[in-house]
């Protein structure tokens, strides 16, 4: 069952989606949605706050796809293909969604809440790399400093995903999922010694 405040950040994406933030107005997004505007207000604040709301939750959405899958991995292998395989699956579920994360972070920092952002970006980060030396045999290293594993992980996925998503890319990104899965594994897998 959906919430007012979903019904909200739904209606908020698709005006979004066609008209930019700017050209959107409050009016079309209690329209669409069929909330008023008090409570547009009353949950929100303003436009600019629907929309960082609606950035921040998407970035939630993606992530908790990510945990589960990265939670049933039984070996690094999986771990890594999992984080991939979660990624490009929710931006083909969610290519309106995923569009707007890629264009409008500026959004989030704009309303004041990139602290909040930067606060659930490190947990789960941090919980990737736990579950990830969990997972990995004894005595592995990463190959590539922390601060850029994320971004090797996910980074290929995101930039074809752009390139997908604005149709400069004709080949699906879910025909591309295993290339990405197992690209990231022999970036990360154990060296044999």
């Amino acid at each position: 069952m959906s919430s007012r405040k979903d019904d909200i950040l739904q209606a908020a994406l698709e005006c979004f989606s066609i008209h930019g933030i700017e050209g959107t107005t409050i009016d079309m997004i209690r329209e669409k949605s069929g909330a008023s505007v008090g409570s547009l207000y009353h949950h929100f604040g303003s436009k600019e706050k629907i929309a960082s709301a609606l950035y921040m939750e998407g970035l939630r959405n993606m992530r908790e796809l990510q945990d589960k899958r990265v939670q049933r991995a039984q070996n690094l292998e999986q771990f890594l293909k999992a984080i991939v395989g979660s990624h490009v699956d929710w931006i083909v579920t969610n290519p309106d969604w995923a569009r707007f994360l890629f264009s409008q972070r500026p959004v989030v920092s704009q309303t004041g809440d990139q602290s909040l952002m930067k606060e659930e970006s490190l947990a789960s980060y941090q919980q990737l790399m736990s579950r990830l030396f969990e997972l990995a045999p004894e005595g592995y290293e990463l190959p590539y400093p922390k601060a850029i594993c994320v971004s090797l992980l996910i980074g290929p996925v995101h930039e074809y995903a752009r390139a997908w998503l604005s149709g400069r890319q004709s080949k699906s990104l879910a025909g591309q999922k295993e290339f990405f899965a197992q690209a990231a594994w022999r970036i990360f897998q154990p060296s044999v010694a």
